[in-house]
């Protein structure tokens, strides 16, 4: 009788295709920082909070996250996006611009009683 000849050579038995073998790296693909407009949470192949995974790149991903492989899902609402092309070009300069370094920005922060606790005011 003839025994069947199985191999453990990788090539022979590719990985199933949402395997992390067969995905990018964070590095690869430049996984960052995604945008209030452009993120994780709101892409094709971001497979949810619950697993904090991605179909197409390997490790945690966050929902807050974005990568090069990044595709914007369909909206699901009728009548199209909420926001339009003017308040989405105001958003992303805003998140590429540096923090306000002003001496009104850096001085004045609003003091905030919680119970009993206070945060903020001056520095």
């Amino acid at each position: 009788m003839a025994m069947a000849n199985y191999s453990d050579d990788a090539a022979d038995n590719p990985a199933d295709e949402g395997s992390e073998a067969n995905k990018l790296t964070q590095a690869e693909c430049n996984y960052r920082r995604g945008t209030p407009m452009k993120h994780c949470g709101v892409c094709v192949y971001y497979e949810g909070d619950e697993t904090k995974s991605c179909s197409k790149v390997q490790g945690p991903i966050s929902g807050f996250g974005i990568s090069d492989v990044f595709e914007m899902q369909q909206n699901p609402f009728p009548g199209g996006p909420r926001i339009g092309p003017q308040e989405a070009q105001q958003i992303d300069g805003m998140m590429n611009s540096p923090p306000d370094q002003s001496p009104a920005a850096t001085t004045a922060r609003p003091n905030v009683q919680i119970g009993n606790r206070s945060y903020g005011g001056a520095r």
